[in-house]
């Protein structure tokens, strides 16, 4: 069974601010990074586990890129949806977090919405691999996220990252066939640091990206922090949807659960209602105001402000009704003196949330 398109859910942010960081490391000259996209496009060879139990998916091991000329084996849990049987269905390559690995209830929250999905193990970890509990195994590749930054000396080929963002193309591949940093920078020492900007600052990929892109974050992250997401996600060329909202936890079970992602990826692969956009926003004196266009009624609006500086996950914010023409999707709010950062949010009658960009007054 071959799947008619694909959709990657990844988190990325720009110039590796992270850990609640207040300042960004500016990158350095791209590297020339190469991979065979030929290659990687065909799907891997699969070395099924059956001694594995997850009700609903099945976990397998494909085959990795070589790394220091060994072989590697990436581990995984692939799912169907149960009607998916001589027809075709859409794909959906899950791709975890910062110290996450391969989740069986992510493929099953997937299949259950009517996509194949697969949830890969980048670090090199086998079944039974649990957040901060690596399992490695006799194939394994690199040690990833904090490990990968003592790695700036060896060939690109063998680095983490290389292998990381090669294995989620052969995960693409395979589906088809049948989805704190900066303080370690700081300490890295500017020779090491600058060889790991150089090679993997997500500055010099993102504008190349030309696909829709929907961006779900919380204004307190401390991993992606505001700034940091905001540096991200202008700099895609495709069309950009953003779903901010107040004080939602960071972690892979509430990553998964914004019911925005889904009405997103049938927006995306199945034609489906899009999610509302900004179109337009700005601020005249203590008048601010955003336009948003949608498709589904728009039935409630918000503004989120703060009057604190200092890290983004350390300030308290607060949350106000904001007059809404549900005509034109124009939104305004006269801000209370002192404000610093503020953003609109708009709700559909879907109950679907999507936000402006977030705004700095000032140099807080």
């Amino acid at each position: 069974m071959r799947m008619p398109c694909w959709l990657t859910v990844l988190g990325v942010t720009l110039f590796a601010a992270t850990c609640g960081a207040e300042e960004s490391l500016e990158p350095e000259p791209p590297l020339p990074v190469t991979r065979d996209l030929k290659a990687l496009s065909a799907p891997p060879k699969v070395t099924p586990l059956p001694e594995t139990k997850e009700p609903g998916v099945q976990g397998l091991f494909y085959d990795g890129l070589p790394f220091k000329g060994k072989p590697t084996r990436v581990f995984a849990w692939l799912g169907l949806p149960k009607d998916a049987k001589g027809r075709k269905v859409p794909g959906m390559v899950l791709v975890h977090g910062g110290g996450g690995t391969a989740h069986a209830r992510w493929v099953r929250l997937w299949t259950e919405r009517g996509y194949a999905a697969i949830s890969m193990d980048l670090c090199g970890k086998a079944h039974g691999a649990t957040e901060g509990k690596p399992a490695p195994h006799e194939f394994s590749g690199p040690d990833g996220w904090d490990a990968s930054f003592e790695q700036t000396g060896w060939p690109v080929a063998d680095q983490w990252q290389y292998h990381a963002v090669a294995d989620a193309v052969l995960a693409n591949s395979l589906l088809r066939s049948r989805p704190c940093w900066a303080a370690k920078l700081k300490h890295m020492g500017p020779e090491k640091s600058g060889k790991w900007l150089a090679a993997w600052d997500p500055s010099h990929y993102l504008p190349k990206a030309k696909r829709p892109m929907l961006w779900v974050a919380g204004d307190r992250d401390f991993a992606y922090p505001l700034g940091s997401l905001q540096k991200s996600y202008l700099l895609p060329k495709g069309d950009r949807y953003l779903s901010i909202r107040p004080a939602m936890p960071h972690g892979h079970p509430q990553g998964e659960a914004p019911a925005e992602i889904g009405a997103f990826a049938e927006q995306v692969m199945a034609g489906g209602v899009p999610l509302a956009r900004g179109a337009g926003q700005g601020l005249g004196g203590r008048k601010a105001w955003a336009v948003f266009q949608a498709k589904a009624p728009l039935v409630k609006a918000q503004c989120v402000f703060t009057k604190d500086a200092g890290p983004w996950q350390k300030r308290k914010w607060d949350v106000a009704d904001a007059p809404l023409d549900a005509a034109t999707g124009k939104v305004a709010f006269d801000l209370p003196d002192g404000v610093t950062v503020f953003y609109f949010t708009v709700t559909d009658q879907r109950n679907l949330v999507a936000s402006s960009e977030h705004v700095t007054r000032g140099n807080p």
